[in-house]
């Protein structure tokens, strides 16, 4: 006799166990690298440039595959146990929710787009909580986090985007400069493109209410997604939460409400095109004027909120760390206003987040970049 089906249970806690495996190997890879990079400070020569160059330019490189296999096992198993459940309850249940996909090359060919981890929690209850999915975003290249709550037609889509991981321009990682250049001036980029293909693997439909989180770069990712009108016809966009975003020349339409967040220190949100100009007429001042003409002129449906914690240093300042930590404290009308109106979001229920990396095929700068 054939036997088919599935223990739920067992499988649902060997994908556990692989996940921890996952894990481990991250964390062996952290550790190998911090202690060969601490060899370039007690040892100097041709040997000591072999050495490190052979994990950093060759053996880390099979670790990190192998960590990507065992992750994709675990968004196998974890996405058979969902298909498994949802055959046993489709008699007694609503139509269920799309079933996430490994991802793979854009239809373009220009970015590879893959499943990287799945985890269940809660669902955020305030803007400190969004911003608190943003790590999970950052722990790949390219990140993107889409975190679902509720059901069928009930269903919330928190899309958490990563900010700038390289200062060089068009490497493998789209986070990087070329990105940077290209939200300046409000050009389509390739993280645009790795935000809307992680949106469709990861299941979200026309139907799903969609809130865009993203820090730094991501930030400006966010708006300028949300601002194409491609985008914004093909999803359901609620509103758009940005932590320490440069300046963009573009916003969403007058619908789509937009919370930009600052803090004391950080000089990100004040680099762009309208700063950009200033300075380039009149130095520093002309900067300064134009990012306080840039502020005073965005769009009534943009509020922007400085949030209170006290000042730091630029490059702590910016960290998205301190984003979390001083969203703790803010107290701000507008900010309530935003999570009042986005409550259906920020309902502490039950979530499921599946992130994404993106990198460029081949590396190196393609169509619009």
């Amino acid at each position: 006799m054939t036997l088919l089906g599935m223990d739920v249970d067992r499988v649902t806690a060997a994908a556990g166990r692989l996940d921890a495996q996952s894990q481990a190997i991250i964390a062996t890879l952290a550790g190998v690298d911090q202690v060969v990079a601490e060899t370039e400070g007690e040892w100097f020569g041709p040997d000591e440039r072999a050495f490190v160059e052979s994990w950093f330019g060759q053996h880390r490189a099979a670790l990190v595959a192998a960590q990507q296999s065992v992750a994709a096992l675990v968004v196998a198993l974890r996405r058979n146990v969902a298909e498994q459940q949802q055959a046993s309850a489709a008699s007694a249940a609503p139509a269920p929710n799309p079933v996430p996909s490994a991802g793979g090359r854009t239809p373009d060919g220009l970015l590879d787009v893959r499943a990287r981890s799945v985890t269940t929690g809660t669902a955020p209850t305030d803007v400190q909580g969004l911003l608190a999915l943003l790590p999970a975003a950052y722990a790949q290249p390219g990140g993107v986090a889409v975190t679902f709550t509720g059901t069928g037609a009930d269903r919330h889509a928190i899309v958490a985007v990563s900010g700038t991981e390289d200062w060089s321009f068009g490497g493998t990682n789209p986070d990087d400069m070329s990105t940077n250049l290209g939200n300046a001036v409000g050009a389509h980029t390739l993280k645009q493109e790795a935000i809307q293909q992680a949106m469709l693997d990861a299941g979200v439909q026309p139907t799903d209410k969609v809130l865009l989180v993203g820090h730094s770069q991501g930030g400006a990712d966010v708006i300028d997604f949300a601002a194409d009108p491609a985008n914004a016809s093909r999803f359901h966009i609620a509103g758009v939460v940005t932590a320490g975003a440069p300046e963009t020349v573009v916003y969403p339409k007058s619908d789509i409400p937009v919370l930009e967040l600052r803090t004391d220190g950080d000089v990100v949100p004040v680099l762009g095109a309208s700063s950009a100009a200033g300075f380039a007429t009149a130095g520093l001042p002309g900067a300064i004027i134009g990012a306080a003409v840039h502020d005073a002129t965005v769009p009534g449906n943009v509020k922007i909120v400085d949030l209170p914690g006290g000042w730091e240093l630029p490059w702590n300042a910016h960290a998205v760390t301190n984003y979390v930590h001083d969203a703790a404290h803010v107290t701000d009308p507008a900010v309530s206003s935003f999570v009042d109106a986005h409550r259906d979001f920020l309902s502490g229920a039950p979530a499921t987040t599946y992130t994404y990396s993106a990198e460029r095929v081949g590396g190196g700068l393609h169509r619009y970049e």
